[in-house]
């Protein structure tokens, strides 16, 4: 004989089915109907090399690029230690050349390996032999991606000569008509804007690195990656900034250095059943993460206006606040401190974003 059920017994039941058939928890990255052929990526400096890394090696995922301030793939990596890769990072890959310092102070420890210069060839020749070994896509993949490179006339962080080098590099691989450079007066270190007035000033690149330069670089980035585009929504948002849980999303067993919490801007139209949107990624920069300046970039780089008028959804991945001791400065990882994958696929910061990008997509009904 069945025995009634205790009214406490019947509430927690009710309580377990509506768990059950509710919504993912708060938190968790939602998931929205992705148009597989029309994710892209978009990066300043570190966030740059990373865009970099990403547009090869998974280059079957992502059909565009934009790079602001960044360098060729692979630049940093020598033979060497961590800090040897540092080395190189700070001299040919940012300044252009091995400093004086550190030829008269650190080479003499760690070395200056290399050519004195941001070094295309290499990076070629590397990709080359890691997509023969499968540790990233076929290069066959490349061929469709549009390339979109930014540099500051006035960045002594990271000087022209390193993205003039980037697009040599792409050149081996990409059709050179799918290739603009752009080189922008008066532009430091920074992510340039039209129309943001509380960051730094466009000749300093200094926290939050976002500028008014009187040049939309979210708009270019996207225009070229994408096509022409609707024109963007210059009111209030129409869509919604969401904070998202990341470490169900993270490779376990590694410190990839990554915050426990992302962002995800949704458009109106994203987040309705049955649309189908374009994916953009985009990367801040070192100390230019949400724990350091909160919303400056996720809401003042420019991306969500444009997402609101052409159905995009924006990601923005997020590096934790000195999570990782080889990192101070909050950057991702384009010099080798989560491991010696750091190139490949199975590296830890690319499996995480790309993760991300996985989860989103469903199939529209």
């Amino acid at each position: 004989m069945l025995r009634s059920a205790t009214p406490a017994a019947l509430f927690l039941s009710l309580l377990s089915l509506a768990a059950t058939a509710a919504d993912p928890p708060p938190g968790a990255l939602g998931q929205y109907g992705i148009d597989p052929e029309r994710v892209t990526v978009s990066g300043l400096s570190s966030g740059g090399y990373m865009a970099v890394q990403l547009s090869v090696a998974y280059s079957s995922m992502f059909s565009g690029v934009g790079v602001i301030a960044g360098g060729p793939y692979g630049c940093a990596r020598t033979s060497g230690t961590v800090n040897t890769n540092l080395n190189r990072a700070l001299g040919p890959c940012m300044a252009g050349t091995y400093t004086w310092t550190q030829r008269w102070w650190q080479c003499w420890f760690a070395g200056c390996p290399g050519p004195d210069r941001p070094d295309e060839k290499t990076s070629i020749d590397l990709v080359r032999q890691y997509a023969n070994t499968g540790a990233i896509d076929p290069l066959t993949s490349l061929r469709r991606q549009r390339v979109f490179l930014l540099s500051g006339k006035d960045d002594s962080t990271l000087v022209p000569a390193v993205v003039d080098a980037l697009h040599r590099f792409y050149e081996a691989f990409v059709p050179p008509t799918s290739i603009r450079e752009e080189d922008l007066d008066k532009l430091a270190h920074t992510f340039p804007t039209d129309t943001f007035k509380k960051g730094n000033a466009c000749s300093r690149g200094d926290p939050p690195f976002v500028s008014d330069c009187k040049y939309d670089g979210a708009g270019k980035v996207l225009a070229h990656v994408y096509g022409t585009l609707k024109p963007r929504n210059d009111a209030a948002p129409t869509g919604s900034l969401r904070a998202f849980d990341q470490i169900p999303l993270l490779p376990g067993g590694v410190n990839t250095g990554m915050a426990t919490t992302g962002y995800v801007y949704v458009p109106k139209t994203c987040a309705a059943k049955g649309t189908r949107c374009a994916v953009h990624v985009a990367l801040h920069g070192c100390r230019q993460t949400a724990a350091e300046i909160g919303t400056t970039f996720t809401e003042g780089a420019g991306y969500n206006r444009w997402a609101d008028t052409n159905g995009i959804v924006v990601l923005y991945p997020q590096i934790g606040k000195s999570k990782h001791p080889a990192n101070p400065r909050d950057c991702w990882d384009w010099w080798g401190y989560t491991g010696a994958a750091w190139l490949e696929k199975k590296a830890p910061q690319m499996q995480a974003i790309t993760a991300m990008v996985n989860h989103m997509k469903v199939t529209p009904p």
